[in-house]
């Protein structure tokens, strides 16, 4: 008899992954639209530059080009490429095949130039990606932030104000990052006529409270006061922070600043994203975000609501 030990086959079943859909910028129509309208684009640049007699001077700068000055234009932006694969790789899963990498970065490198959407679309067609293959939600929101870090920190320098007890576990995980100098910056306690000159350096307010790890707000809701808020519309600031009330009362999606669901930190880098290659869209918040704490949130307005709340219980009591 043969001493092979026997064993039993079992095929498990495919587990669904309910991942989330895509944007709607995401969608067939959208994307039709976008291609067209980048065609269109495309066209009429090359024909005004073929046939507008005001352009004689760029078309002469065009023929006088050295071909291999434009090839290093294109393996200078080959390698571009590349290299946001390569990371994109390593931030993810090391593990993936290369194929599968390069098709998924040049993906998102496709969406974010056919998307106005400040690189956020990449990123979220990433992560959708990513979710529909099977990894969970919260590994591809923490190696979002990384890979949004390592891509955008030539570009994005980060300014906490502050102490407090996580400001040295803070400052050892910035250190462990290996962050280059200058980009994450902690400054530590600060004296409050330092706060306003502070506050003037940034062009984004970010206030990511994290009501779960406070039992209070879990149990009566969020009662704080959100000073920081109301410091940042104060300078001008659009601010991203929690949709939850009474935060999305104050600042409104879209008008004052931008929102996300608490935990959800491929939102927030999206958002950071949106709003760092959108000066536009920046200066108008801020424009609206200091019009409305002005109008609803001085000092000057609460103690005209003190005020009313006051005679409103003497007219009662009589």
């Amino acid at each position: 008899m043969s001493d092979r030990p026997s064993f039993t086959v079992e095929y498990i079943e495919p587990v669904t992954i309910d991942a989330e859909p895509l944007p709607e910028e995401f969608s067939a129509r959208s994307l039709k639209r976008s291609l067209l309208i980048l065609g269109g684009i495309v066209a009429a640049i090359a024909a005004a530059i073929l046939l507008l007699p005001g352009l004689g001077e760029l078309r002469e700068s065009f023929s006088g080009a050295e071909p291999r000055w434009l090839a290093v234009a294109v393996l200078l932006e080959l390698a571009s490429c590349a290299s946001y694969v390569f990371v994109f790789r390593g931030v993810f899963c090391d593990r993936m095949s290369w194929r599968t990498s390069t098709e998924i970065g040049l993906s998102e490198l496709a969406a974010n130039s056919l998307l106005s959407v400040g690189g956020a679309g990449g990123l979220a067609l990433g992560a959708w990606i990513l979710r529909r293959g099977g990894l969970p939600a919260a590994f591809i929101a923490q190696r979002t932030v990384a890979f949004f870090l390592l891509t955008s920190l030539a570009n994005v320098t980060f300014l906490a104000i502050g102490g407090g007890p996580e400001l040295e576990p803070l400052r050892a995980r910035v250190a462990a990052a290996r962050v280059p100098p200058g980009r994450f910056v902690l400054t530590g306690p600060q004296s409050h006529d330092r706060v306003p000159l502070l506050l003037a350096l940034p062009d984004v307010g970010v206030a990511p409270f994290v009501p779960s790890v406070y039992a209070p707000l879990r149990t009566f809701g969020f009662y704080w006061s959100p000073l920081k808020v109301f410091e940042y519309m104060a300078l001008g600031l659009p601010v991203v922070t929690l949709d939850i009330p009474p935060l999305h009362t104050i600042i409104r999606a879209g008008h004052e600043g931008l929102l996300y669901r608490e935990g959800d930190l491929n939102m927030l880098t999206t958002h950071l994203l949106s709003l760092a290659d959108d000066p536009a869209a920046r200066a108008r918040m801020g424009v609206a975000a200091r019009a409305r704490v002005v109008a609803h949130y001085s000092w000057d307005a609460h103690c005209e609501q003190l005020e009313r709340v006051l005679y409103e219980a003497m007219s009662d009591e009589r």
